[in-house]
């Protein structure tokens, strides 16, 4: 529910910026006090990053993130990239490192999920098993 609000507060905002930029002070301003009189201030870190995302999209970069359970090379991140048919110049990239998934990687282009780690496929396995 609050990154539902959180993805709710972002386009709004975002849109009223977009039609008016001249007024961004004020938009903002007042989107302030309504986080405050809605008691949805604990919101804002989500909101913000909500709005880099659209911001994002505007400027038509898709969000890539790679996560490995060790770290990947730059030529590793490129290469991946260009296996999944992306331009880097297209693409706004974060890697991380989760060495809970074992191995292999997880991959999120924009809202799709790819999850190729080795955690995924043995509780995959797991609950084969389990049926």
């Amino acid at each position: 529910m609050k990154n539902t609000l959180a993805k709710h507060y972002a386009a709004a905002l975002f849109e009223a910026c977009r039609k008016k930029p001249e007024a961004i002070r004020t938009i903002v301003k007042r989107f302030g006090e309504l986080l405050k009189a809605r008691h949805d201030l604990r919101l804002l870190p989500r909101i913000a990053d909500e709005l880099d995302a659209y911001a994002r999209k505007a400027e038509g970069l898709t969000d890539v993130e790679i996560q490995s359970a060790t770290p990947l090379s730059e030529a590793q991140a490129r290469a991946l990239l260009q296996a999944c048919g992306l331009k880097t110049e297209e693409i706004s990239l974060r890697t991380s490192t989760d060495p809970q998934i074992l191995g292999g990687m997880r991959v999120r282009i924009g809202d799709c999920l790819i999850d190729g780690s080795v955690k995924h496929r043995l509780n995959a396995l797991r609950q084969k098993l389990a049926s």
